[in-house]
Formats: structure tokens, sequence, C-alpha cells
């Protein structure tokens, strides 16, 4: 399983090239979608001993595969650049008749030669592009030479500036930063380490059953925490099914689409098919609420969760960001005089991608 990623980056390099933002998106919640079914294979055939390991293991390749999928998707954003400043001036270059003919949905009409001459392009483009890399670092080298001889500060990197903007925002409600892990759980740990500076006045009027979440003799940042807050997550979203499916994109997204499309074609609906379509709808949403669940997955949580968590506590929840104004969950159920939770969230704390932090109030030093 190691290999997984490694092996799916070789072999989409034709396909990356010639497929659409929608087909990459797909085929990118495809191969997520099998590497866990993969990690939960060899969780299951692992030993008692091994299995920590090996969900340690699914973990790290879960965010190896975001990492690639991040690094695609600006690989398609430049591409896409590329092929509009290469449309101003195909007149000047005729493109191969063979190459414009190949396409994904008709596999049958790619000839030995046509991959060869796909094989020899993509060698091609992937040097013109390590090249302009290597001249843009050696150019950004030079600047920062040049700003050292000046005795200048280097700019400031997109990481810096979005934590700045938080700061100045956070300094009006007298809170700063509080650092969570980045382990597929930050949202749900940011929510807990809220959870445990509740005033004693808030600690009481928690339900009987939440009470472990302000508990005095685990510490806040256990995995207990967590594990319990997504089984409390996932299970008021089940018990709420009509509210939150439908924001649940489902998995066979692509597929009802072309049914949609053959149904509209003919006249009338068959029956057999809306309750067939009904039933995959279920089967997604009953596994996007497994997940949530799921410790060993480590799925991320976001904004639906978060709208769950606000009315399971009925309390708001207050998301700070770099780029927007601060986003108000759960106003319409909280209760008169709860103290509200506030988390910050992060476009480019990490490599990786989004992430969740936590607040604290700025006077406490620690």
């Amino acid at each position: 399983m190691s290999n997984f990623v490694d092996e799916q980056r070789q072999s989409d390099s034709y396909i990356a090239l010639n497929e659409t933002e929608d087909d990459m998106e797909c085929r990118h919640n495809q191969e997520l979608k099998d590497l866990e079914e993969q990690i939960r294979k060899r969780i299951k055939q692992a030993s008692k001993s091994k299995k920590a390991d090996v969900e340690k293991e699914g973990i790290q390749m879960k965010y190896a595969l975001r990492a690639k999928h991040l690094e695609e998707i600006e690989l398609f954003e430049e591409n896409g650049q590329i092929k509009n400043s290469a449309q101003e001036t195909a007149h000047t270059t005729p493109v191969p008749p063979k190459l414009e003919s190949l396409s994904l949905s008709t596999p049958s009409s790619v000839t030995g030669q046509d991959l060869e001459q796909q094989r020899i392009a993509d060698k091609k483009a992937k040097a013109k592009r390590k090249k302009e890399k290597k001249i843009e670092k050696e150019e950004q080298r030079q600047q920062q030479k040049e700003q050292i001889r000046l005795n200048l500060p280097p700019e400031p990197s997109r990481r810096e500036i979005e934590i700045e903007c938080l700061n100045k925002k956070l300094e009006q409600d007298g809170l700063k930063i509080q650092e969570m892990p980045a382990d597929g759980h930050c949202m749900y740990r940011s929510i807990v380490y809220q959870l445990s500076q509740l005033s004693d006045h808030d600690r009481y009027s928690l339900p009987l059953y939440m009470s472990m979440f302000v508990s005095l003799v685990i510490p806040y940042n256990s995995d207990e925490y967590v594990m319990s807050l997504r089984n409390e997550t996932a299970k008021y979203m089940r018990d709420h099914r009509a509210e939150y499916a439908p924001f649940i994109e489902s998995i066979e997204t692509e597929r009802e689409k072309e049914t949609e499309k053959e149904t509209e074609r003919e006249s009338g609906q068959d029956e057999e098919e809306e309750k067939e379509k009904e039933k995959r709808r279920e089967k997604d949403f009953s596994l996007y609420c497994d997940s949530v669940q799921s410790m060993q997955q480590a799925v991320w949580g976001g904004q639906l969760e978060l709208r769950a968590i606000s009315s399971l506590f009925k309390r708001e929840i207050h998301v700070y960001s770099a780029d927007s104004p601060t986003l108000r969950m759960g106003e319409g159920v909280a209760k008169e005089g709860a103290q509200p939770l506030r988390v910050t969230y992060h476009r480019h704390f990490y490599a990786l991608g989004e992430h969740y932090n936590s607040t604290i109030s700025k006077n406490k030093k620690w």
C-alpha cells in the first residue's frame, strides 16, 4: 500500500493533460475512496499489535494523496494558462491530427503511435516546466540577494500574511490563535479546546452526557475527546438526515447526472430507477456519517460538521478567516447568553491545505 500514491502519480500523467476540471475532481474522489478502502482492508488484516502502526501509515498516505491532488490542481491551472496562450497562435502551430482525435471517452481509438507521441509531448512539457521553475527559483534567489544587499526585509509568505490578518481580527475580540496539530482532526480538536475553556456557568449548562468535554481529569488534547465528539456529531447528523443529507455531495454524482440526462430524453420516469437512486443517496449519506465518526480515517471536518456541532451544543460557533467576514453559525439555535465557540480557518497554515486552529484569551499565558 505504501506505493499506492506513487503508482497513481505515474499512471495519471496521460489523463491529467486531457481531462476537464470536473473529470479531475471525480478522479480525485475515486482515488481517495480507493485508498480509504485499501486502508480499511489493511487495518482489518493487521494483527492487534500492528493495528496502530497501520492506522498511522494510512493517515500519512491520505495526507500524501491530498498533497498530490493539490499539486495536480496547480498543474491543471498552469496548463490552462498555457493552453489559452497557445490558442492565440494556433494558426502558426498546427496540431498533429492524431493527437486531436485522442479522447478519454474513446480509448479504442488510441494507437501505440499516438501514445508514443503523447509520451514524447509529455516529456517535453515536463522538461519545459522544470526549466521554467528553475529560472523562477534563480530569480527569487537573486531578489533575495538584492534585498540583503539593500538591507531590506524579505517579503512575507502567504502563511505570514494570513496569520497577520487573522491576528488583527482576533485582537478586536481580545483573542489570539491557539495552534492545533495537523492530524486530520484539527477542527474537532479546536472545538474540544473551546469546550475546555468554558466558564463555570457554561459548564453546568451543558447536558449531562456532554460533561466529559469539560472534565478536569483528562487533558483536553486527549484523543478520547475527539472520538467522543466525532461520535456525537455523526449521531446528530444521522438523527437529522433530512436537514443534512441534501448538503452531502453524492459519491455517484457523475453517474446520476448521466442517468438524469437519459431520463429527460425518455417519456416519463422509471419508478424503479428513482428508487435505486434514492437507495444510493441513503448509502452515500451513511458512508459520509461513517467517515465523520471514524478516528482511523481522520477525514477533515468542515462547515457541515460545524453546523451540526453548533446545534448539538446549542451555542454559536464563530469561524474567523483572513479573507472573509467572521462566519457565525447557530444564531437561530443558540441558548441566550451561551458563550460562543471561536475557531480560526486557514488556507495557508500548512502546505497540505485547509486547517483549523482554536483561540484563547489574549490575557492567558498558557
